[in-house]
């Protein structure tokens, strides 16, 4: 049996473990396959709070969130093991029941939270099973580590590097795959032309602004909207507000310069950004993979603090995105690149260099071979 594990603080880990868990089904292979929420067989306290936790800190504590960030990933911190990984481990007594009964030969883990139960399972003889941890961020915070995970599925050479400078894994159990994603962001066959654009009331020959605000909004969007104004004669955006309905209604009752649809939650991003030529959104690791696979060049609007942070820091390195300090920084950027089109070629020319369309394929080979 093959067993898949998330945990549901954020939508990016649950996103890369259901892209693992259709390639392998795909595949028809004789094991079984499962996916779990690990936080589903935690205590029911333990289950709202920690997610409740998260979001509220990124929300409303950043500055105090991101100082927790850093200070765990030192390594001093690191080596407080007992405190930052055994922590909720009392919390996680059903998930590792949960594991004793399932007796999975393989498990992948898309979230750091409940691989040290099963290392620790797995010390104790409860357990006899594989352990691949698929960091879904472009550089592996400390919780990640474990230096009794048999393979880590990571997304750059940086990532590597990283992990072998910081916290000393063997170089032989870090690949670079990248994080996966769905198949519908690979598949080349169901690749939209512009002339979807007409469908969303737009026009094919602007240029074409995607504004995604993910599950934490999006930023001053009608302030960067309203820099454009000058511009407005050939440019046009997409604004998906996802679940922010108070986003929507808002933007609902503007009025603007020029074509703008906006929508709500959608399942077909990747139709949208095959039509699109810029994105505007944070770094998070699923949406910038899939941007980097569709060849859509971001403007980071902002950024979580920690890992996003992480995200960028390689985007800029590489000189794979734009990153926004204020609106007039927005209106210097696409003025630049209406003025000369190859400033936007160049970009996905970086993009290309570090995009992964094979991350989900060669996961799935490294968990068959296990």
């Amino acid at each position: 049996m093959i067993l898949i594990i998330y945990g549901s603080a954020g939508q990016g880990h649950k996103s890369a473990a259901i892209a693992i868990e259709e390639e392998l089904k795909q595949r028809q292979q004789l094991d079984s396959i499962e996916i779990l929420d690990s936080l589903s067989v935690t205590t029911p306290f333990f289950a709202k709070f920690y997610p409740w936790l998260y979001q509220f800190s990124v929300h409303y504590l950043s500055p105090l969130w991101s100082l927790c960030f850093k200070l765990f990933n030192l390594k001093i911190a690191h080596r407080l093991d007992h405190f930052l990984k055994r922590f909720p481990t009392k919390y996680l007594r059903n998930f590792s029941d949960f594991l004793r009964n399932k007796q999975p030969r393989t498990i992948v883990f898309t979230h750091f939270l409940g691989v040290f139960n099963a290392i620790q399972l797995r010390k104790h003889g409860e357990l006899n099973c594989k352990i691949i941890s698929v960091v879904t961020d472009f550089y592996a915070h400390a919780l990640w580590i474990h230096r009794d995970v048999d393979e880590y599925c990571v997304m750059a050479e940086e990532t590597k590097e990283d992990m072998i400078r910081n916290w000393q894994i063997k170089p032989d159990k870090i690949k670079i795959t990248g994080i996966p994603v769905s198949k519908k962001f690979t598949d080349l066959s169901i690749r939209k032309d512009k002339s979807y654009l007409e469908t969303l009331g737009l026009e094919k020959n602007r240029l074409t602004l995607l504004f995604s605000s993910g599950s934490f909004g999006l930023g001053p969007t009608e302030e960067y909207l309203s820099s454009l104004k000058p511009l407005a004669d050939k440019i046009q955006a997409i604004i998906v507000c996802g679940n922010n309905t108070k986003m929507k209604i808002r933007l609902d009752q503007n009025t603007f310069s020029f074509p703008v649809t906006i929508l709500g939650f959608v399942n077909y991003m990747q139709d949208l950004m095959d039509v699109s030529d810029l994105l505007v959104a944070k770094p998070g690791g699923i949406t910038t993979c899939e941007a980097l696979i569709k060849g859509v060049p971001m403007i980071i609007s902002s950024v979580i603090p920690g890992q996003e942070e992480g995200n960028l820091k390689l985007l800029e390195h590489r000189d794979a995105c734009w990153h926004l300090s204020n609106s007039k920084q927005f209106f210097e950027i696409i003025k630049s690149i209406l003025a000369n089109p190859e400033i936007l070629s160049d970009k996905k020319k970086h993009l290309a260099l570090i995009a992964k369309p094979n991350a989900t394929n060669d996961i799935a080979d490294i968990i068959l071979k296990s």
